[in-house]
């Protein structure tokens, strides 16, 4: 998709299942504005995920389980990373 530093923000989207601000961290040290809103979106997207969806889900009748919420969570880091991708551009780029 033509993202500065993808190998930094792939390191910010699969560190941001465990820890929802570990990819605001990495993309503060990204020097590419493009990259760094993408991990700043990653980042906010994640924290709304997974500490109100992904409990949400698991405490209801749902019959998913972590392996599931798991496979959901890199579903929609890489819509995220789809939708996002052109509005970086326009803003930071």
């Amino acid at each position: 998709m033509g993202v500065p530093e993808a190998f930094d923000l792939g390191t910010a989207y699969v560190l941001g299942f465990p820890d929802q601000f570990l990819s605001a961290v990495i993309g503060a040290g990204l020097e590419s504005p493009v990259a760094s809103f993408l991990a700043a979106g990653i980042s906010v997207t994640g924290l709304l995920y997974i500490t109100e969806v992904g409990v949400i889900i698991l405490d209801s009748d749902i019959p998913l389980d972590i392996k599931d919420i798991t496979v959901l969570y890199f579903m929609r880091a890489f819509m995220t990373a789809i939708l996002l991708t052109p509005l970086a551009f326009f803003f930071a780029g």
